[in-house]
């Protein structure tokens, strides 16, 4: 648990008292966010998910697959234009 990281442990703990996780709640509300709102809500849920698979926590791995999946399809409908536009 010491290197774990700390955002992820936090989720953890809270799941384990709640059967929920803050950020769980949070990504569900919002739908009017920048990519990199959305890459960060995908990294948090990704080690969330990895700290659920280390310590064995299955049904926290489930509700963070659930919140990375959020996180792709918010990407998706941000990053539906490209980024660089090349010259022609």
């Amino acid at each position: 648990m010491l290197y774990d990281d700390s955002v992820a442990l936090d989720s953890l703990l809270e799941f384990l008292y709640t059967g929920s996780y803050t950020e769980m709640n949070n990504t569900a509300r919002g739908t009017n966010r920048t990519d990199i709102e959305w890459n960060e809500i995908l990294k948090m849920h990704a080690e969330v998910f990895t700290l659920a698979d280390k310590y064995g926590v299955v049904t926290l791995k489930e509700l963070a697959k659930e919140g990375i999946t959020v996180a792709f399809k918010g990407l998706t409908t941000v990053v539906s234009k490209p980024v660089v536009a090349w010259p022609v």
